[in-house]
């Protein structure tokens, strides 16, 4: 009986019902006016085929060594690029870029609900990390397809042109990264296959030791002459157009606040005694 009693309230006061998710929706839809609109633009790219370079740097290596040998440097594109996410993803290197880029200052501004609640200003030793905090968790985004192993850089900000920017930048900051990163490993260890090569007698163990130098060598090599590393850059970032926001989605809005309009109404009418 109780159940067919509010049944009965709700279809009796249905227009009042009808009013609130209308006016829950047109709340909803008026407040994404207030909210600075986001463009989104992503930058795809595949890790770099290195196998077809790595043969041809072991071929030209091949007279001074008097051999050929296979090399396994283009096996590890697939590790070189899971290492190029991590290091998108990492404080350090977000740190680097947002300095770089000259982001600070325009990341770490007061918001507007902060001025007016007088919150304190970021204190400069923390004004770096909040920005990169900010960047990494809010601005920018890296995905994986499993499938393909393709990487979609994207950046989310107000201004289509800084988004798009920061996003080919981003890309290229990793590259240029990831080839330092393998250039200073290679010196490390052919620094001290060196040492161990002077220190050897047995000819097998220097033949052994010369390979792996040969290895780094190669590897050096390969970072030095490829500019794009890590990953060939399949479908660089374009600035998106004014009517492609992504956010906020008003019609989403819209519809939620709509909704929930319309259960206060109802919410109303079942506490009214008649």
């Amino acid at each position: 009986m109780l159940i067919d009693d509010l049944i009965g309230r709700a279809r009796r006061h249905w227009l009042f019902i009808a009013v609130g998710i209308v006016l829950g929706g047109v709340a909803g839809y008026a407040s994404t006016w207030t909210k600075t609109p986001l463009y989104q633009a992503e930058t795809v790219v595949a890790p770099a085929n290195t196998r077809n370079a790595a043969t041809g740097l072991a071929q030209l290596l091949q007279p001074l060594q008097g051999a050929a040998r296979t090399l396994s440097l283009g096996d590890d594109a697939a590790d070189l690029s899971e290492r190029a996410v991590l290091i998108m993803r990492s404080r350090q290197f977000t740190e680097t870029f947002v300095q770089s880029e000259g982001l600070v200052d325009l990341l770490t501004q007061p918001s507007t609900l902060g001025r007016l609640l007088g919150s304190p200003p970021i204190a400069p030793e923390q004004r770096v990390y909040v920005a990169a905090r900010l960047f990494r968790t809010s601005i920018s985004a890296v995905r994986v397809d499993g499938r393909t192993g393709f990487v979609t850089v994207a950046v989310r900000w107000s201004d289509p042109e800084a988004a798009a920017k920061w996003a080919n930048d981003l890309t290229a900051a990793v590259n240029e990264e990831a080839r330092r990163r393998a250039i200073a490993d290679a010196d490390s260890a052919i620094a001290f296959l060196e040492q161990e090569l002077a220190m050897q007698s047995t000819v097998a163990i220097q033949g052994a030791i010369n390979r792996l130098i040969e290895s780094q060598l190669n590897t050096k090599m390969l970072a030095k002459t490829r500019p794009y590393y890590v990953y060939s850059v399949l479908s660089p970032a374009l600035p998106p157009p004014e009517s492609e926001i992504v956010s906020p989605d008003r019609p989403l809005t819209a519809f939620v606040v709509g909704i929930i309009g319309g259960m206060v109404a109802l919410f109303v009418v079942l506490r009214r005694r008649v």
